[in-house]
């Protein structure tokens, strides 16, 4: 498996309006962000990078899907 992560968030915003809703996560020192969009047509992107500028990737529906699925399902450590 993987190691453990470093925690440096230090906040997380969720934006949007009737076109498009975007959650931003920010990490320090060096304002790295996660910036994950859902657009108005359902295609779903993801940037990682320096202030939220890294390359834009699209997900394909399955991964926006598996991804939706992934983040809604509690763990058993949260039960």
């Amino acid at each position: 498996m993987c190691g453990k992560a470093m925690n440096t968030e230090i906040h997380t915003e969720v934006r949007g309006n009737d076109r498009f809703a975007s959650l931003v996560a920010f990490y320090e020192p060096d304002d790295e962000r996660l910036v994950a969009t859902r657009h108005v047509d359902g295609h779903v992107t993801i940037r990682i990078g320096k202030g939220g500028a890294g390359p834009r990737r699209e997900l394909s529906p399955e991964a926006a899907k598996a991804l939706a699925a992934m983040l809604t399902t509690p763990s058993k450590e949260a039960k």
